[in-house]
C-alpha cells in the first residue's frame, strides 16, 4: 500500500508473542517495515538494542541508528534526571526537558531526533519541540492528589520490559512516604505470560517496593515472583481495578508514590481516578 520514505524500530521484545507464535517471529515481523523502504528511504533502528544489526541489514537504503550509547548516530552528550525522575537531554549544546518521566524516554526522544533529522527539521526546533512534545494519556501522567498522594498513571498498556521501565521510574522519583506498584494483567504474552509476569513482580521486590497490589488472578503470577524473589513489603489481590482503588484510596497518605498499571483490558485507569478524586 505504502513505500515510507522514513522507516522507525524503537525495540524489539516479547510485548506481542500471542499473535506472533514465538519470539523469534517478532523480529522477523518487524523488520519488514524496512523491508518496504523506497530504495532511498531512510532505516532508524535503535542502536543500544541486541539484535538490530540483524534487523538493519535488512533495510535497501541508509541506516541511522540512535540510543543512549554514545556510538549510535544520534545520542544525547548528557543526560540528567530530577527529583520527579524526569531526564534533561543535552545534544550539540542545546538542552530540552522531556514532558514524561522515565529514564526510557531518552530512548524516545533519540528516536524522535533521528526522524527529524531525516525530514530535515533543524535540530534546535526539534530538540524545542521534544520539550512541548504531547502524549496519549495515561501514559506516565504525573499528578498529585488532594491528599497529597502522587499517582503515576502508566495504565494505557503493559508488558514487562514497559511494566519494568515503570518501576525503576517510580523507584528513582522522590519520595517522602510509600512507594506503591498498583499492577494488572499483561496480555498477548502468550508462553510467555507465566514467566512474564514472575519477572515483573521479582522486580518489584529488587527495587525495594513497599506496597504491591496484584489486579485480578489472571496476573497473580506477579505476586508469586514477588514471593520468590524475597519481597520484604506488603502483598494485596484486588478482584479488580475497583477493589484495587478503593484499597489503595484507603490506605494511601501524603507523600506515597503510586505507579497503576496494566494491560488496556485491565482498565486500571479507574484505580488513578479513584485516587485523584479523594478529598484530602
Amino acid at each position: 500500500i505504502l513505500r515510507p520514505d522514513v522507516s522507525i524500530i524503537t525495540t524489539i521484545t516479547g510485548a506481542h508473542i500471542g499473535e506472533f507464535g514465538s519470539l523469534a517471529a517478532i523480529p522477523v515481523a518487524k523488520g519488514e517495515i524496512l523491508e518496504g523502504l523506497h530504495d532511498d528511504g531512510i532505516a532508524i533502528v535503535h542502536h543500544d538494542i541486541a539484535g538490530m544489526e540483524g534487523i538493519a541489514g535488512r533495510a535497501p537504503g541508509q541506516v541511522v541508528t540512535f540510543g543512549r550509547d554514545a556510538a549510535a548516530d544520534v545520542h544525547p552528550d548528557d543526560v540528567a534526571i530530577d527529583s520527579g525522575a524526569r531526564a534533561t537531554i543535552t545534544v550539540d549544546g542545546i538542552t530540552a526537558v522531556l514532558p514524561r518521566p522515565g529514564l526510557h524516554q531518552v530512548d524516545n526522544a533519540m528516536a524522535a531526533l533521528a526522524a527529524a533529522d531525516a525530514v530535515g527539521v533543524p535540530r534546535a526546533d526539534a530538540l524545542r519541540g521534544l520539550s512541548q512534545a504531547g502524549v496519549s494519556r495515561w501514559r506516565m501522567e504525573v499528578a498529585t492528589a488532594p491528599t497529597g498522594v502522587v499517582v503515576v498513571n502508566d495504565a494505557y498498556n503493559a508488558n514487562p520490559q514497559s511494566v519494568l521501565a515503570a518501576l525503576d521510574t517510580v523507584a528513582a522519583m522522590g519520595c517522602e512516604g510509600r512507594r506503591w506498584a498498583v499492577l494488572g494483567f499483561m496480555a498477548e504474552l502468550g508462553e510467555e505470560t507465566g514467566p512474564g509476569h514472575r519477572q515483573v513482580g521479582a522486580h518489584a521486590a529488587a527495587l525495594g517496593v513497599d506496597e504491591l497490589v496484584v489486579v485480578e488472578a489472571r496476573a497473580g503470577g506477579i505476586a508469586d515472583g514477588a514471593r520468590e524473589a524475597g519481597f520484604t513489603g506488603r502483598i494485596r489481590t484486588a478482584e479488580d481495578a475497583g477493589v484495587a482503588g478503593a484499597i489503595v484510596a484507603e490506605e494511601a497518605t501524603g507523600g506515597d508514590v503510586v505507579l497503576v498499571k496494566g494491560s488496556r483490558s485491565a482498565g486500571l485507569e479507574v484505580v488513578a481516578q479513584v485516587l485523584l478524586e479523594v478529598s484530602a
